[in-house]
Formats: C-alpha cells, structure tokens, sequence
C-alpha cells in the first residue's frame, strides 16, 4: 500500500463530514482517533500523522465501499 495523500485525503475527509450526520466525537471513535484529534484536524490547526492519515484513508475507503 502507497502512502496516502496528505491533502486530498484531507480534502475528501472534509467532505465527507460536512455530509454527515454524525456526531464529530462518535466519528471520531469510529476511526480510532481523538475527537481533540479530529477537531484540530478539521479546523487546520494541525497536520495528522502518518498513522492517523492511514486511520482516515482507511476509513473513507470502508466508507466508500
């Protein structure tokens, strides 16, 4: 497996929250990651790591199927 694009990874979990209706702290649960995690990454305050970018690749591909 490649590693995932930062930025269109990004750009598609966006997307896919602002369609959501689901609460940010049980998406977030979902995941794997924080909802501390998740709201700095939404709001751009901080890049996510490798493990968690490959959570939120993950995630959006089991999401897409």
């Amino acid at each position: 497996m490649t590693d995932p694009n930062p930025k269109e990874t990004l750009r598609q979990f966006r997307e896919y929250f602002a369609g959501a209706n689901e609460a940010r702290g049980k998406l977030a649960a979902r995941i794997g990651i924080s909802n501390l995690t998740l709201a700095d990454m939404l709001a751009g305050s901080r890049q996510p790591m490798a493990k968690t970018m490959a959570k939120l690749r993950a995630f959006l591909d089991a999401e897409a199927k």
